[in-house]
């Protein structure tokens, strides 16, 4: 009789962390298959900000799942600062969400005469359903709209998220680098370029 009272003790055991696995692989799998739906990312490329030409180099990176849920990447001083679990408000997702035809919001195809930009470039994705578009810009070249919706995230406090600090580059940013290189170079984009000192 003990031992029949043992191997039903085990088995409950058993059964009990089985239904602990399960519940943990659901909670992965349900995670797992949240699908981007926006992405923003600052960044630069070439020469003044790079020592080379070819470097590329990420600021921010905000990304944006169809469970309202925001991601982001900071590059700081030896690592970069990741967040996650950040609940975007019904407004900004909703905003998110009917974006297409990003193309658009491109206003000029250059800068004015005498003006120089020495910020970093922007690059968005909008995914519908199957298709993805892609966008590489500065903010002097794109509809005001643009610009307040890409502002809005900087407005977000990222605190309420959960914080990583990773001391090696997130996958993220050498994904990023293959999807953007060829985008900014057919889009015209001028060179970073600073200011002739006043006189």
């Amino acid at each position: 009789m003990n031992i029949f009272t043992k191997i039903l003790s085990i088995l409950a055991i058993i059964f009990s962390l089985l239904i602990v696995f399960a519940f943990r692989f659901q909670k992965t799998t349900v995670k797992q298959s949240n699908k981007l739906v926006f992405s923003y990312v600052s960044y630069e490329y070439g020469k003044p900000l790079q020592k080379k030409a070819e470097d590329f180099a990420v600021r921010r990176i905000y990304e944006v799942y169809d469970n309202k849920e925001l991601k982001v990447i900071d590059k700081i001083y030896k690592g970069y600062e990741v967040t996650t679990d950040i609940k975007l408000d019904n407004k900004l997702f909703k905003t998110i969400s009917a974006l297409k035809n990003i193309n658009s919001f491109r206003t000029k195809i250059k800068l004015e005469e005498g003006k120089y930009y020495a910020g970093a470039y922007d690059y968005i994705a909008v995914w519908n359903r199957n298709s993805k578009e892609e966008l590489c810009f500065i903010t002097p070249l794109v509809s005001d709209k643009l610009v307040k919706l890409i502002n809005s995230f900087y407005d977000i406090k990222l605190k309420t998220g959960k914080q990583e600090t990773l001391t090696e580059t997130p996958a993220e940013v050498g994904l990023y680098k293959v999807s953007i290189i060829p985008i900014h170079k057919e889009s015209y984009l001028p060179q970073i370029t600073l200011p002739p000192p006043s006189l």
